[in-house]
């Protein structure tokens, strides 16, 4: 007979490596961007600037509208570093799914 609070706990557990496969992915796209830099820093001699903005509509999303472009945060993040967003929110999921508590 199976234990119904043991598949609930693999559920959660199952979520928790969730976060973790998406942190790790993200940060691996943090990576590839610091590595693609470095490269052309190496190439051309200068360090080519790729701001979140830029890496979010490269991959297709648009700019957030409306109420969204009165928040400071807002524009303020998609001015910043594309590879130190990457990593920063990679990172949390990460360490969120890492340290989440597990239920039992």
């Amino acid at each position: 007979m199976r234990n119904p609070r043991s598949s609930v706990a693999a559920d959660r557990d199952t979520g928790r490596k969730g976060f973790v496969r998406i942190g790790s992915i993200i940060l691996a796209g943090g990576l590839a961007i610091l590595a693609w830099q470095t490269i052309a820093l190496v190439h051309y001699g200068r360090w080519p600037a790729m701001p979140f903005g830029r890496a979010w509509l490269a991959i297709g999303l648009p700019l957030p509208g409306g109420d969204w472009e009165r928040l400071p945060i807002v524009s303020w993040l998609f001015q910043c570093p594309a590879s130190a967003v990457l990593l920063v929110a990679g990172g949390a999921l990460v360490i969120w799914g890492r340290l989440a508590p597990r239920h039992v």
